[in-house]
């Protein structure tokens, strides 16, 4: 309600007594630590989600190449 009111009952007022007051900011900066951040996030889950598929996958390809003999 308190944002409401600053911007005289109107909730999408931009105007702006200088660059660091107003309702709404029209630009938004995101800060390049934040960025890489998330690129690193982003190639850790995607290394484990290959790591995970691979580990799936290889049990049946060794399982493919043990022959009955050598089961027992």
């Amino acid at each position: 309600m308190i944002m409401v009111a600053g911007g005289n009952n109107y909730l999408l007022d931009s105007s702006q007594v200088n660059g660091t007051q107003g309702c709404i900011t029209t630009r938004t900066h995101v800060l390049w630590e934040l960025i890489v951040l998330a690129a690193v996030t982003v190639l850790i889950a995607s290394f484990l989600v290959l790591y995970w598929i691979g580990m799936a996958i290889r049990p049946k390809a060794m399982s493919s190449k043990v022959k009955a003999e050598d089961a027992e």
